[in-house]
């Protein structure tokens, strides 16, 4: 009972875009059924009045077949819940007998539905879940095809008349139907059945495509944004990013950490080894202290030789952690490389609010410099 609530609200939630990809696309599905739903029920009522006029005992059969449909999915979604692999097949199976039953009763009125499984399941991402819904198409074509024929409202009912054509059937203005055709299976295939196939295979075609391209400029656009926040020389992130953080409100009750780096010898390894060695030094020290930083820790490159490693719920504990081992790390790379030149960075942090990430960047940054201190006077001491 309490998963079917959790379900349900999610359901009916505003706000999707929290949910993981397939959910999110479970959930958008689930309200084009109920909306299908809705508009049989409109179209249901209005013929009770007589506003859409339909033969009454097919619209109440069509619709008692759409409420059953319909309530067997919304019984099995929350059952089951809306995040089961099996969901998009039960949904597009649902939208495929909503159209059938649709078809076979009123086809008049609702033939364009029938490539609706094609459309919603090129929402997905799975080849072999559009391919089924793409032959759940073909299934209610012929299913409505011949059924609609012999008892519903069904254009197919036109077959009647193929036999002979329109000027041998009306006389004075009158309309007259001499002779009904004597095999309506045949015709009925080839004259719905499948040119209405070719049409879906069609669709299905230009739906894929349509699904490929949204998708290819969704990744490039992703990638565009990904570069923009990426330091090309590094492969950490750039300033952007931290803007980006300056400008998330959300994490602004978040105990954080900022440790901060600041590259050692810069200018004497660049005019003594020159600016390929300096390059190189800066990006050594990036990569050290990315091989630290956990899953959802922020390296960024600060500025041309600093860098911040941004810790979420980070502590003082927590902090000189990673610093030792960061230290330990770049120790091991020094003795692995054999560099020519100085490898080393002064590093300092702080604490506190994410409320409060510009004050915390600049405390961390006079803790480094106090370490810096240190280290400029040994390396004046060596020289």
């Amino acid at each position: 009972m309490e998963r079917s609530i959790v379900t349900l609200k999610r359901l009916f939630s505003k706000n999707i875009k929290s949910e993981q990809n397939n959910v999110m696309q479970n959930i958008g599905v689930f309200r084009v059924i109920l909306f299908c739903f809705v508009v049989c029920t409109v179209m249901a009522v209005l013929n009770v009045f007589r506003i859409f006029i339909v033969d009454h005992t097919i619209m109440t059969w069509g619709y008692i077949g759409i409420c059953v449909v319909s309530i067997l999915y919304f019984v099995l979604i929350l059952l089951l819940g809306i995040e089961r692999p099996c969901i998009p097949y039960i949904s597009i199976t649902t939208i495929g007998l909503i159209v059938l039953v649709s078809c076979t009763a009123f086809t008049y009125h609702v033939l364009i539905l029938i490539t609706f499984p094609i459309v919603v399941a090129s929402m997905y991402d799975e080849m072999l879940l559009r391919k089924y819904a793409f032959w759940m198409t073909v299934f209610c074509i012929v299913v409505s095809t011949y059924v609609g024929y012999y008892w519903g409202i069904c254009d197919a009912n036109m077959v009647l008349i193929t036999c002979t054509s329109y000027k041998h059937l009306v006389k004075d203005g009158t309309f007259l139907l001499t002779k009904v055709n004597e095999s309506p299976g045949i015709s009925l295939f080839l004259y719905y059945v499948l040119p209405r196939s070719f049409t879906a295979s069609c669709f299905q075609y230009l739906c894929n495509k349509v699904n490929y391209v949204v998708r290819k400029s969704l990744e490039n656009a992703v990638q565009m944004e990904y570069k923009a926040l990426i330091d090309d020389m590094t492969g950490v992130y750039n300033k952007n990013r931290l803007i980006e953080l300056l400008n998330n409100r959300e994490r602004d009750e978040q105990n954080i950490a900022v440790i901060y780096w600041d590259v050692n010898q810069l200018k004497y390894v660049n005019d003594n080894w020159g600016h390929l060695c300096g390059d190189r030094l800066i990006t050594e020290i990036a990569k050290t202290i990315q091989s630290i930083a956990g899953e959802e820790d922020i390296v960024i490159r600060y500025g041309g030789d600093e860098f911040l490693l941004y810790v979420k719920d980070g502590t003082e504990e927590v902090a000189e952690q990673l610093i030792e081992k960061w230290r330990n790390c770049l120790e091991e790379d020094k003795k692995k490389e054999n560099y020519e030149f100085p490898v080393s960075a002064s590093v300092g942090y702080a604490l506190g609010k994410h409320a409060q990430l510009k004050d915390i960047i600049a405390a961390a940054d006079k803790d480094m410099y106090a370490n810096k201190s240190i280290c400029r006077e040994s390396y004046q001491s060596k020289r």
